[in-house]
């Protein structure tokens, strides 16, 4: 092996302690300080300790603007398509690019296809892609 790699380790060296500031010479002594030297009441602030004491409940709450649920059960309106069987159900306004429909059913009746989606503001359309009925429950959350 070659010691011809050593030669240029003086001029990065000299580049290293170029770049050695006083400031940043002080900021190297400090690494082995004690966490508590490191907040200070100017930065950790009582609000900020408040933040990790809140429950996750609370702040997630916050994030929900609103929750409704409803159930709809029965032949509905005969439509075609997705909608080949709906019911139309009506919920106080709500913004359709802030909310998402949560949809629950059960069926007898083999495999069919079932939705649930916001149609307009105030609208949630359950639907069955079947010629018999509708059957299930729908939650609309809205996120703030």
């Amino acid at each position: 092996m070659s010691a011809q790699f050593l030669l240029g380790v003086p001029g990065k060296l000299k580049t290293l302690l170029d770049r050695l500031t006083a400031t940043r010479a002080g900021y190297l002594d400090r690494l082995d300080a004690t966490i508590s030297s490191r907040t200070s009441s100017a930065v950790w602030t009582g609000t900020k300790a408040g933040y990790l004491d809140a429950s996750i409940s609370s702040r997630l709450s916050s994030a929900v603007a609103s929750i409704q649920t409803g159930y709809v059960s029965g032949s509905g309106t005969t439509g075609s398509g997705e909608d080949t069987r709906y019911i139309d159900t009506t919920i106080s306004a709500v913004s359709t690019s802030k909310s998402v429909v949560i949809w629950q059913t059960a069926t007898d009746e083999g495999f069919v296809m079932t939705t649930a989606r916001l149609t307009s503001t105030t609208n949630v359309r359950c639907s069955a892609r079947t010629s018999n009925s509708v059957h299930g429950r729908f939650y609309v959350v809205e996120y703030n």
